[in-house]
């Protein structure tokens, strides 16, 4: 049976309970609030969560596929969704990668749909 850790108390700038959980050492403070955590150990955690997100945003795999078509998209879609879901790929970049998708999608259909305005008119008159 686990026992639920508390939850740090102290307040954010904002006013709002911090609410992160807290350490294991007895204090009712998260990492970020303890104490007992000297400055110099939040910088470094602060650095190394920072070099993380950049190298899992370097887009991996995601980056091979060329959207130059809409065929082009599920996969790449695809590709996106399980990098974000592997942890590959960060999910603000996935995101931004998704967002790109729909675009150039809604793009390709304007452009289908007036090339289809252009040949009714063609055959119609």
């Amino acid at each position: 049976m686990t026992t639920a850790r508390a939850s740090c108390t102290a307040i954010r700038k904002n006013g709002q309970k911090c609410g992160r959980t807290a350490l294991v050492d007895g204090t009712d403070r998260c990492f970020w609030h303890s104490d007992r955590v000297s400055d110099a150990e939040r910088h470094a955690a602060a650095q190394k969560g920072a070099l993380v997100l950049r190298q899992r945003s370097a887009v991996p795999a995601v980056a091979d596929v060329r959207m130059r078509s809409p065929e082009s998209c599920p996969q790449l879609l695809e590709q996106t969704v399980e990098e974000m879901k592997t942890g590959k790929l960060d999910p603000r970049t996935g995101n931004a990668v998704s967002y790109a998708i729909g675009t150039a999608v809604k793009i390709w259909e304007v452009m289908l749909s007036n090339r289809i305005s252009r040949l009714d008119k063609m055959i119609h008159g």
